[in-house]
């Protein structure tokens, strides 16, 4: 096993680089479809007030979607046995990238000067868990109301169809004003895989390269076009 050396690493640090850490159950489905997928977010509040979650309007807050990056290796080593390299630069060609502190929102014990994240902005936005939760109430209400009145002994038959139309679009409404539904899915553009340098594979957590479900797969990296060596 081949590392790279302290003279290559200090060349690859030269050039902007920031690392992205993937999961090796994750990083051949992302080789193959050739893009990552949003998912990670990010709290962003309309008035560019940065708030801790003992503010009181904390959870008013929208989420941004897109991508954690580090300029500190050793950071992104933490979050995968797979680790892309990409150029800051050529990233800012396509999407905003900017230095965020999550360590900032919790309220005490965090050294958050000391954080090194970089937030790849997919340009995917939703709205807070509070207006989801707040438009789902409110709509549970409308739809509860309807209900009693198309089972209501008082209303006319020739208006029960009307009503069931309403029930089913309310429903609809609901379904898509689910917010743990809408948070977990990705949003706004993908990355390709194609403006990474390429990967490593994470010397620190070589203990895996022993494991025998994981031969395949570690195989299948190393024989891969983008693999760059250990690291």
């Amino acid at each position: 096993m081949k590392k790279i050396t302290n003279a290559e690493m200090l060349d690859i640090k030269s050039q902007g680089v920031l690392w992205h850490g993937v999961s090796i159950f994750k990083v051949m489905d992302i080789l193959n479809r050739g893009f990552f997928e949003a998912h990670t977010t990010q709290r962003f509040w309309t008035d560019g007030i940065r708030r801790k979650d003992n503010d009181p309007i904390y959870n008013d807050s929208k989420w941004m979607y897109g991508w954690s990056m580090s300029r500190d290796l050793s950071v992104s080593k933490n979050f995968g046995f797979v680790i892309f390299a990409f150029d800051r630069k050529e990233l800012q060609t396509q999407f905003k990238v900017k230095p965020y502190c999550w360590g900032f929102s919790i309220k005490s014990g965090f050294n958050h000067k000391r954080e090194k994240e970089e937030f790849v902005m997919s340009g995917g936005v939703i709205d807070s868990q509070n207006y989801y939760e707040n438009r789902f109430a409110e709509l549970e209400e409308q739809y509860d109301n309807v209900m009693d009145e198309l089972y209501s002994s008082f209303t006319p038959e020739s208006e029960k169809e009307e009503l069931k139309k309403k029930m089913g679009l309310l429903e609809k409404e609901m379904d898509e004003s689910n917010f743990m539904d809408i948070f977990t899915k990705p949003h706004g553009k993908h990355l390709p895989v194609s403006k990474a340098k390429g990967f490593y594979i994470n010397s620190s957590e070589d203990y895996m390269m022993e494991m025998e479900d994981l031969k395949p797969k570690i195989q299948a990296l190393i024989n891969h076009p983008m693999f760059l060596g250990f690291i």
